[in-house]
């Protein structure tokens, strides 16, 4: 199964409303004629086939009716340097809340391609953007303990990183749950029966001997956040954000050690998912491009689900390679480590 990052859902919009003196007051849109904007969001990763999502923004100004709307008649072209080739676009789970669609491409792509990737909508300009897949991250799991952070039950990951000395390396480390359904299954009357509602049944036959057994796995194309700790001074976050904040994702350049061998700590957080669904858990150490670094950084910044966003705070520039357009089109190369976290029974 296909491991997909959810960068951002959709296009973000809202109103501010601001709260003083016990009285609520609407801030009025500007006037004046605000243009819509294509948007692309996609990581290309070596090893991976290619999947990406296309829409529409939202243009943001008095009169508006401040309503997504689904890109019919988005077309979106892959070129490589050597071919181009229009991308399948079609309709998927996310569809309907993200308002836009998936382009996807059976290539496997590898380090070093290079791509640009066109977008063309009626009465819009062309959006494009180009992007190199990096090179290789070359990192190992040195440890894991459960530990203290921050008065957080969490899982301590040491990281050792061999950094290679011949580029610039942009690192990102996350965790996501990929949500998955295990169900025990038993052999009855020549049948599979699930255990969870054949529960006497299954005692019974467990009771007087030998049981055909087996477990069928489903795994969606649904992943949920976990949120992360990390005390490293040379991190992004900690020039931010500080060292006390959960984090999204944890941002590392290797201006201090090009070419070294560095070591970091990331604290993952035991508590359940917001959603509380079971599912896998996936620990990635990805080595990003620079201008998809750019964007996460000021996506941090910039989401809700960050410990420092402030509804009041300024509104945050975010960073992107899409020209005449919005969002980002992101080289990767990763590793991952799986594992379970949750409590599983029959």
């Amino acid at each position: 199964m296909r491991e997909i990052k959810k960068i951002l859902s959709g296009c973000v919009y809202g109103l501010i409303l601001l709260v003083a003196g016990g009285c609520t007051k609407t801030l009025d849109l500007p006037a004046g004629k605000a243009e819509r904007k294509i948007v692309l969001f996609a990581e290309l990763v070596a090893g991976d086939s290619l999947y990406m999502r296309a829409g529409l923004s939202v243009a943001v100004t008095s009169g508006s009716d401040m309503k997504f709307s689904v890109p019919d008649g988005l077309s979106v072209v892959l070129s490589d340097g050597t071919s181009s080739k229009v991308l399948p676009g079609g309709v998927d789970s996310l569809t309907s809340s993200a308002h836009t669609y998936v382009y996807t491409d059976p290539r496997v792509l590898a380090v070093g391609d290079s791509f640009s990737v066109s977008a063309t909508y009626p009465g819009m300009e062309t959006a494009t953007a180009t992007v190199v897949i990096p090179k290789p991250v070359s990192v190992s799991l040195v440890d894991t303990s459960s530990v203290q952070y921050n008065s957080d039950s969490t899982i301590k990951f040491r990281l050792k990183i061999d950094d290679d000395p011949s580029a610039d390396n942009y690192y990102v480390v996350e965790c996501l749950k990929q949500h998955m359904d295990v169900v025990p299954l038993f052999f009855y009357n020549d049948k599979w029966l699930p255990v969870a509602i054949n529960r006497a049944l299954y005692a019974r036959l467990k009771a007087e001997g030998p049981l055909s057994e087996r477990t069928d796995t489903t795994y969606y194309r649904r992943f949920s956040r976990i949120q992360l700790y990390t005390n490293d001074n040379n991190t992004e976050n900690a020039y931010d954000e500080g060292l006390t904040m959960l984090q999204d994702r944890v941002l590392l350049k290797d201006r201090l050690f090009n070419g070294g061998t560095y070591y970091t700590d990331v604290y993952v957080r035991k508590a359940p998912t917001v959603d509380s669904v079971k599912g896998l858990t996936i620990f990635y150490v990805k080595n990003v491009t620079r201008e998809y670094f750019e964007f996460l950084k000021s996506y941090e910044q910039y989401s809700a689900g960050s410990s420092s966003f402030n509804s009041l705070d300024q509104p945050r520039n975010l960073k992107s390679n899409v020209k005449n357009g919005g969002g980002v089109v992101g080289g990767v190369s990763q590793r991952t480590f799986r594992f379970l976290m949750d409590n599983w029974s029959l």
